[in-house]
Parts: structure tokens; C-alpha cells; sequence
């Protein structure tokens, strides 16, 4: 009877026992392969991460070391990321943010984005009895030797367009940015006069170009170019036709000369 009893306390215990072990091993069953307990996580110190002697940092998702930067920069810095675009911080070329490379700084328009600031050079026609200054924008056109299917009472002109165009199969088609016209007039007819058979309708205002007086005729028209000056010098009769682009400066350095 003694021994009976022994063995069931034994039993008992024995089955207590393997019940207190069972819910640790079915918890370290369950976790993920490779995880690490949690007193390994917290170092010791209560803290998810720590610092190795390379300079990188140790966190619960791995090493991120600052020798390498894997594409990481700082705020203000700029950089390449990792798909190798240019970070915020950064710019191309040294332009400010929001202007391409190579172009003009705000503010300044003697500034040509292709070629630098604008050179400008001395022109003179001794046969039409003018000279002015030509931006680097622009260059002459050729013109035909004979304009009378022009008009007859055409003696010469001048055009101005930029490069590209002016040397194209289409330069004739182009409005020039600048131009300067040239009619006889041997009758000597007043400006007035003149004006009346040779110029369509538009509002008159008087101005002066080279100390002579000369008439700005503004058509009612909103195609360009819808802007002349007419000057009559020497019986000779200027039509003078600003458009593009520094357009003023080159009317403001217009010249009359002896033909």
C-alpha cells in the first residue's frame, strides 16, 4: 500500500512537472528562424540599437555604416541617390533653383543664353546713307541686286534675323527683327505728301530719329509688324521697322550718313 502511494505522488509530480516546461517550448517553437531573445535585443542597456567602431549604426533591421553611405546625403548637401538622380540639395551646373544650365541670370537682358552676353558691332551702308549697331542676335540677310518686283520705288533695304533662320530655306518667309527701307523720292514730296500715297492708314505720332523729324504710323491692325518710322532725308524717304528683341537699341543707334 506504502509503495502504491509513493508511486502516484512520483507520478503526479512528474506530470506537473512536464506541464510547467510545456508552454516555454511551445513559445520558442513559434518564433521566426534567426530571432534573438529579447534580452539579446536590448543589449543590455534597455536601448534597440548601438554603435560599432566603423561608425555605423545597429538596429533590429540590420547595419547601416556611414563609411558607405549606400546613397544617403545629408539635407542642404546634395547628391546622387541610389536610382542616381540629383537630390534637392544639390544643383547642376551652379544655377539657382529653377533655371536650367547655362541660362541667364533673372534680371539681366544684354545675356544671350547660347553665347554669352550680346556683342554688338558697327554697321554702315554708304550706298543707302545709314549706319547703326547690330546685336550678336542678328546678321544681315542677302539681298537680291534688283528689288523692283518689290517695289519700283525701292532702292535697297536691310534685314536683320537671327542666324539659323537667316541661313534657312525659309529666311524669306520670316518676319525680320529689324528693318530698314529705303524709297526714292525725287519728287520731293513732303513726308505729309508722301505719306498719303504710299502708306496705309494708321495713327501718326511725331518723333525724331537722328535730329530729324520723322512720323511712328501705327496700323489698327494686331498683326505684326504693325510699327513703322518714316523719315525723309536727303530725297530719300527711310522706312525703318523695329520687331524682335534690342530692337530699340538698334533704332537708338541709327544714323543718317551722306550717300
Amino acid at each position: 500500500m506504502a509503495y502504491r502511494l509513493l508511486v502516484t505522488i512520483l507520478s503526479i509530480g512528474f506530470l506537473l512537472s512536464a506541464c510547467a516546461q510545456q508552454p516555454q517550448a511551445l513559445n520558442e517553437s513559434a518564433a521566426p528562424a534567426g530571432a534573438q531573445p529579447a534580452s539579446a535585443l536590448a543589449g543590455g542597456s534597455g536601448g534597440g540599437s548601438s554603435s560599432d567602431s566603423s561608425g555605423g549604426v545597429q538596429n533590429d533591421l540590420g547595419t547601416v555604416s556611414s563609411s558607405d553611405n549606400q546613397g544617403i546625403t545629408s539635407p542642404g548637401d546634395g547628391g546622387i541617390d541610389n536610382n542616381g538622380d540629383v537630390t534637392s540639395g544639390g544643383s547642376a551646373g551652379g544655377n539657382e533653383p529653377g533655371s536650367a544650365a547655362g541660362s541667364n541670370p533673372a534680371g539681366d537682358p544684354a545675356a544671350d543664353s547660347a553665347t554669352g552676353p550680346i556683342q554688338w558691332s558697327d554697321y554702315q551702308d554708304t550706298t543707302l546713307g545709314f549706319s547703326l549697331s547690330i546685336p550678336s542676335l542678328y546678321i544681315p540677310l542677302k539681298e537680291p541686286t534688283s528689288l523692283a518686283d518689290v517695289n519700283t520705288a525701292l532702292l535697297g533695304r536691310f534685314r536683320l534675323l537671327e542666324p539659323d533662320l537667316a541661313n534657312s530655306d525659309f529666311a524669306e518667309m520670316e518676319p525680320p527683327k529689324f528693318s530698314v527701307e529705303v524709297y526714292s523720292n525725287v519728287q520731293a514730296l513732303s513726308l505729309q505728301d508722301w505719306l498719303s500715297t504710299n502708306s496705309s492708314d494708321g495713327d501718326l505720332e511725331s518723333v525724331q530719329v537722328d535730329g530729324a523729324d520723322c512720323q511712328k504710323i501705327t496700323l489698327k491692325i494686331q498683326l505684326a509688324p504693325n510699327q513703322f518710322i518714316l523719315c525723309d532725308h536727303d530725297n530719300r524717304v527711310y522706312k525703318l521697322i523695329p520687331l524682335g528683341p534690342e530692337s530699340d537699341k538698334i533704332l537708338a543707334s541709327f544714323k543718317f550718313t551722306t550717300p
